[in-house]
């Protein structure tokens, strides 16, 4: 700002008597006293009128001229304005409350300017106000931003969080509970087409109960004979494959291990015993094809009259058959053979 000159402000002349010519009045009162003695006025309007010197020359002006000669950060026409601050233009926050948050309407703070400890962050508090914190309860936060939760709800995961149990190749362990399935009363599962397992009703010669009974009243679509059912009408026949028994020993018969048997009879002395159940069978008889073979003898138990059929052959390779039958009657059980040479 320009400095003000004895002749440019005479109000500070007076006082400091740096112009003494301009002093006196021409009064005998001196001119400072006769100042001083003036009424003050309550405020300037500008344009009052102030005696000063110019090029040695007594003059009048008035503020607004003193004022205007001033410069730097502030200017005066016809009042004050202040738009720097040591030569710098003031900032928009000179004049505008950055106290407050809301009139920061431009521009990104730097993360520099906050102060956050290692591995926090800021939540909002119960004054609602941003506070630097850890990470707590079921997670934790690493410095980096990771974040690694190890539980839910303060329950630790199980090994099924991580491991895709969603296909079932990775339940590596346990049984499930059967109540975990659904399958209709009576039906069962079985493969379908697609290699998965399917819930199906059993049909054909066969049904299923719920009770897993299974009742089969037909076979390959024909109905089937019981042996223990009287009075059965069998339409269809059966192809029986012969027993054949241990070459040489002396059975005791079975009839019911099958009703076709046969043997190869030992080359020396040999025996048949009866059977133990009721029921009837052939056995074939071949004789040791090199010596020939005696005739067995029919241990007790056998009950049979004179006549029995045919002799029975003893040469090499002969064949015949007994018949054999054991009934069990009121009075008991007995065993009967009957012989025919083929």
């Amino acid at each position: 700002m320009k400095k003000l000159t004895c002749a440019a402000v005479l109000l500070f002349a007076l006082f400091a008597g740096a112009c003494p010519t301009l002093a006196q009045t021409t009064q005998t009162q001196p001119f400072s006293s006769f100042v001083l003695g003036l009424p003050a006025i309550s405020s300037l309007a500008g344009t009052e009128k102030i005696l000063t010197l110019q090029g040695g020359v007594p003059m009048t002006s008035t503020p607004e001229q003193i004022l205007s000669a001033a410069n730097g950060d502030c200017a005066f026409n016809p009042s004050s304005v202040c738009t720097k601050t040591s030569g710098l233009p003031f900032a928009p926050s000179a004049t505008t409350d950055t106290t407050n948050a809301a009139n920061i309407t431009s521009g990104t703070l730097s993360a520099n300017r906050l102060a956050l400890q290692t591995a926090y962050f800021y939540v909002g508090n119960a004054s609602n106000n941003p506070v630097g914190t850890p990470m707590s309860g079921d997670c934790t936060l690493a410095s980096t931003g990771a974040v690694t939760c190890t539980e839910t709800r303060g329950v630790a995961f199980a090994p099924s969080a991580t491991t895709d149990t969603t296909n079932a190749g990775n339940i590596s362990s346990g049984t499930l509970n059967l109540s975990r399935l659904s399958l209709l009363q009576a039906q069962f599962y079985v493969g379908n087409a697609s290699n998965n397992p399917a819930s199906v009703l059993m049909s054909g010669d066969c049904g299923l109960a719920y009770t897993g009974a299974v009742t089969c009243p037909t076979s390959n679509g024909y109905a089937t004979a019981t042996l223990n059912k009287p009075d059965q009408t069998v339409s269809g026949g059966a192809n029986v494959t012969t027993l054949i028994l241990t070459a040489g020993s002396s059975p005791t018969i079975d009839c019911g291990a099958r009703p076709l048997q046969s043997i190869i009879a030992s080359a020396s002395a040999w025996t048949i015993y009866p059977p133990s159940s009721d029921g009837s069978c052939m056995l074939m008889v071949i004789n040791n094809a090199t010596s020939g073979s005696p005739a067995p003898t029919f241990a007790s138990g056998f009950y049979v009259g004179s006549n029995t059929g045919d002799a029975i052959p003893t040469g090499a390779g002969a064949v015949y058959i007994i018949s054999i039958v054991r009934i069990t009657g009121p009075t008991g059980a007995a065993s009967t053979y009957s012989i025919k040479v083929i």
